[in-house]
Formats: C-alpha cells, structure tokens, sequence
C-alpha cells in the first residue's frame, strides 16, 4: 500500500514497531464494567452499543445489573 518508495517503508516499519508495542496484548487489562463507572464511560458505552439499544438510564443499570451473564 505504501509503495516502492523506501522512506515510506522505513516509516511503515517504525510505525508498526511503534503501534505492535502500544497495543501488546501484555499491557491490555480487562475489567468488568459496572453500575458505578463514570457516567462518562457509562455513556459512551449507550452510544455505541451496537446490539441492544439503551433506552434510558435504566435500562442501561438494568443492562449492567450483577445478574446478567455474558
């Protein structure tokens, strides 16, 4: 995609080192998201659910609630 040019290839090269240390799966962490996140993350998570529609607050601590199991 970049080309023959070699200073592209240079730059695809470090780029990818760069972007393969960032998002290494060593320093990836997963955490359950709950009730009690920020209403900023809270939010950005009823925005971009693709699969359930979040009607209200409500659903959306319904959604989270304990019980549910993924």
């Amino acid at each position: 995609m970049m080309g023959d040019d070699p200073r592209l290839n240079a730059l695809d090269d470090n780029l990818r080192e760069l972007l393969t240390g960032w998002f290494d799966i060593g320093l990836l962490s997963l955490e359950r998201i709950t009730w009690r996140a920020p209403a900023a993350l809270l939010e950005k998570l009823a925005a971009y659910e693709a699969v359930h529609r979040v009607r209200s607050w409500q659903d959306l601590k319904n959604w989270l609630d304990s019980d549910r199991q993924f």
